[in-house]
């Protein structure tokens, strides 16, 4: 139990690490978890051994004490074996499994509750802390100090504001000053360690990582409210979707995969504008936060500082603090941190239907070891239980001794059975699950688009735990048991042969019921696992009785043919009672043997189908496609990083529509290249075909001369580096985020600001996801990965949109020095990122509608690029004119 103990919480780590495992971080605790299930199979081994033990050894010293003490009959030998028999129970084992479940359920339940405070109420319900009839109270603050719940790293402190009902308050500050965390606080989602922190009233959160349903696009905007036709139609045109609604190919109906925000009192808004271009960030700004929501309370975080003077109040972070606050006319002239101003495709999940393949099954077998390994086993299983049935001859003193050496035989057999199962198992295991990872790594982006978290998790989670050591151990058993019996009872042979086809028959129809319902018991817990994220009480009950209707009827099922059985079972005992007694030729203490072993034919018929049945299921996860071989280009590919283009034609799905449109074009060694569009535009999407997460319908991308679609995954993406727009963090420490390979010194690695100031330096923790850092903080750390690998070619999506300006600018300055000989590709919102690039590239619904240098697209006031600039704001439009003539 005390193995079992440290076994679940490292299979729990191993169920959470299935979503890090894009970057084969799993491996490590996969290392540490077959070790212990190894132990932990060993351990099984001798308790199972042990449970086969305990009547035979019980029944021995019993008989040897009786023996010499009393005449033994039949009668009394049987009646003690029936009772011996029923201690090789699995009792033990699931009590354990049970109290470990408690102790986990305890621990969960008596865990301290979330801090109380003073914060939203019921939606349409009055404030909590408002007095009857009055107003709800505005958001302040007095002199708090609050801390992330896990970590240290992040915390706010000496935090004074007041905030007026209806006023728009913009957040602004340099990457890690707090200004998330601000919001955090607000809404509860940190520990207040000093002073308080209230509002109440109705709330609505707009996170900076965008929180999605796994619903289509219309349910996300309504999010379980009635739907009203006008509200809706006022949403989408606020929040600039009308265009994107044209392209989708069931409208509104779409589903938008995995991954919403109830408008309300109180609106905290996570800096949404720095993930969309200039044009969309306008009107957003305008149209839905001014307009929509102008007679709410908004908190705004943004690094968009031209929209502060539309204002009402500025909230400048530092450190953790808030280092000043007011009107934008009264803030004007200090001199602020950032100093420069700018302005269905979700698939179902795949259900088999029908018996497992033949081939499913030899992959297990081949994984655990070989078909030889488990014929041997089978056969000393069955010859371990013809010893176990010999144990029962009676005579007083010429069978004692031979019955303690069968006795002994069956107990060594049974644990070297046991012996190899622990082995062959845990080999299995091992093999089988380095398998779904890799081909979970080789997956392409378009799998993940259409494939919920929640379903892989279940996968990993379920789909790995076989039961094929209780299928081959319940066939022995079977086998043997039938052969004593039709030994001991020749024509028992006669009744057998239609109860066996009677048994096939109820087996096969309970087989093909309870096949689905396993299955569609599995499936329907992948909603389960996704819902963990999707919060909302009505959904959880859906999925939780979606979960739990196909479980009830698998349990229906086990006593529909339990009933079946135990009534064939007893046709069997009849029928070894009446040919025992007509015959008169069988001894009394084989008689015995045979009434003994026929009564215990329906259990172990009924074991083995329900085993049979759960060993199919788990062999699904076994039939997966085999991976396809590229050709593998030289080891200092690429040499150059010229990048080729022609005619690309790319869309996400067969029935999906063109994201890519017969896109040509050719950029040069060490030319930098900036690519900017309205959001939709493709741009991300050029970047996914280049590292071939979606391969192109049509087509070819060539790399210093060498087709990338002809050549393996591995090798085209670890020749390139990406800066993603959305950062990937890994749990570890700051030296394993950067060099996860450990191939560089300490002092080539970056971060050295942010490094300084957390404990342990270049070893200090990072928590998965990079929880404990901000987005713009993960994208450094991204950064300094990239810079390490020092590639011919970098690709940088929308990498600064969540830095400051002054970061922003840093960051440009080291691409300029640390990439000046690679090749690099930048997709921008934020013009001032690109105006001094060589080329900047415009896309427009998918296909390319400029491609110059920055000068000359400006130059021509009827270009898409002009109109972009002039849409950031005069002032900043005349900056990045003069950049440009630069």
């Amino acid at each position: 139990m005390k193995i079992r103990a440290v076994v679940a919480p490292i299979s729990g780590k191993r169920v959470n690490l299935t979503t890090e495992v894009l970057s084969g971080v799993l491996n490590e605790i996969r290392k540490s978890e077959i070790a212990l299930v190894l132990r932990r199979s060993i351990l099984m081994a001798f308790v199972m051994t042990q449970g086969f033990a305990i009547p035979i050894l019980c029944s021995c010293i019993t008989f040897i004490i009786y023996g010499f003490l009393n005449d033994l009959n039949v009668a009394s030998i049987f009646s003690a074996m029936s009772w011996f028999n029923q201690l090789p129970s699995s009792s033990p084992l699931k009590l354990n499994k049970k109290l470990l479940w408690m102790r986990r359920q305890t621990r969960c339940c008596s865990s301290k509750e979330g801090q109380k405070r003073s914060g939203p109420g019921p939606p349409g319900g009055k404030p909590p802390g408002a007095a009857a009839g009055g107003p709800p109270k505005k958001p302040s603050a007095e002199d708090a100090k609050a801390i992330a719940p896990q970590s240290q790293i992040s915390s706010l402190k000496n935090i004074n504001l007041n905030i007026e009902k209806g006023s728009l308050v913009a957040i602004v500050g340099a990457v890690g000053s707090g200004k998330s965390s601000l919001l955090q606080a607000l809404i509860g989602e940190m520990k207040t360690t000093q002073g308080k922190i209230t509002f109440s009233g109705s709330l609505g959160y707009a996170a900076q990582s965008a929180w999605i349903q796994n619903a289509n696009l219309r349910e996300n905007i309504v999010f379980g409210k009635e739907f009203n036709k006008e509200k809706y139609l006022n949403a989408l045109l606020d929040a600039a979707l009308l265009p994107d609604l044209k392209v989708l190919p069931d409208g509104d109906q779409t589903s938008i995969g995995e991954r919403g925000i109830n408008l309300s009192e109180i609106v905290l808004i996570d800096d949404p504008l720095s993930a969309v271009d200039a044009h969309v960030g306008k009107h957003l700004f305008e149209r839905c936060i001014r307009g929509a929501l102008g007679h709410r309370t908004r908190i705004l975080v943004t690094h968009q500082l031209h929209f502060l003077p539309q204002c009402d109040k500025i909230i400048v972070m530092k450190d953790g603090e808030i280092a000043e606050q007011g009107a934008y006319n009264e803030l004007i002239a200090n001199v602020l941190e950032s100093k420069k101003t700018g302005k269905d495709i979700m698939t179902v999940e795949d259900q088999e239907t029908g018996k497992v393949a033949a081939r499913v099954w030899l992959n297990y077998v081949k994984a655990s070891g070989g078909t030889w390994g488990f014929l041997l086993s089978e056969l000393e299983m069955i010859v371990a239980h013809l010893v176990d049935e010999r144990k029962l001859w009676t005579n007083k003193y010429q069978y004692i001794w031979g019955y303690i050496a069968f006795a002994l035989l069956m107990t060594a057999g049974t644990f070297a059975y046991a012996l190899f199962f622990a082995y062959s198992g845990t080999r299995a295991s091992k093999n089988l699950h380095e398998k779904a990872l890799e081909r979970i790594l080789r997956a392409p982006t378009s799998f993940y688009d259409t494939t919920p978290l929640g379903r892989i998790l279940n996968r990993f989670s379920r789909d790995l735990s076989f039961s094929f050591r209780q299928l081959i151990s319940q066939i022995g058993i079977c086998l043997s048991t039938f052969i004593v019996m039709c030994t001991a009872l020749p024509w028992f042979t006669i009744p057998c042969i239609p109860a066996i086809a009677l048994y096939y028959y109820i087996a096969a129809v309970y087989r093909t019921t309870a096949r689905e319902l396993k299955r569609l018991d599995s499936t329907t817990k992948s909603p389960l696992y996704t819902n963990l994220g999707e919060t909302l009480t009505a959904k959880n009950d859906r999925v939780s009785d979606d979960n739990n209707s196909p479980y009830y009827l698998l349990l229906t099922a086990a006593n529909w043919l339990s009933l079946r059985l135990q009534l064939i079972g007893a046709l069997l005992v009849l029928c070894a009672a009446l040919i025992g007694v007509l015959t008169d030729t069988i001894s009394p203490s084989l008689f015995g043997l045979t009434l003994s072993y026929s009564l215990s034919v329906t259990q172990i018929l009924s074991m083995t189908i329900q085993n049979f049945t759960q060993c199919e299921i788990a062999m699904n996860s076994l039939n997966a496609d085999a991976i396809i071989e590229g050709n593998r280009p030289e080891k200092e590919w690429p040499h150059k990083g010229t990048i080729e283009f022609k005619d690309v034609v790319m869309r996400y799905a067969p029935t999906l529509p063109i994201v890519l449109n017969h896109v040509s074009f050719e950029v040069r060694d060490r030319q930098k290249i900036g690519i900017v569009g309205r959001t939709g535009s493709g741009k991300s999407s050029l970047m996914q075909a280049l590292f071939r997460m979606v391969e192109p319908a049509s087509g070819q991308i060539i790399i210093d001369g060498k087709d990338i679609s002809l050549m393996g995954l591995s090798d085209l993406r670890s020749r390139i580096a990406i800066i993603p727009q959305d950062p990937v963090v890994f749990s570890g420490s700051f030296r394993s985020n950067m060099d996860p390979f450990s191939e560089h010194s300490d002092s080539d690695s970056g971060l050295k600001a942010k490094v300084s100031k957390s404990d342990g330096q270049l070893d200090a923790a990072v928590d998965a996801g990079g929880e404990n850092l901000s987005v713009g903080e993960r994208q450094l750390l991204c950064l300094s990965r990239a810079m390490l690998k020092t590639p011919r070619i970098l690709i940088m999506d929308e990498a600064t949109a969540n830095v400051d300006y002054e970061t922003d600018a840093m960051i440009q300055k080291a691409l300029r020095e640390d990439f000046k000989d690679a090749t690099v590709l930048t997709i921008a919102h934020r013009l001032n990122t690109v105006i001094d690039y060589d080329r900047v590239m415009v896309l427009e619904k998918g296909s390319i509608a400029e491609f110059d240098s920055p000068k000359k697209l400006l130059d021509d006031e009827s270009s898409m690029f002009f109109a972009l600039v002039a849409q950031t704001g005069e002032s900043n439009a005349a900056m990045l004119k003069e950049l440009a003539n630069q």
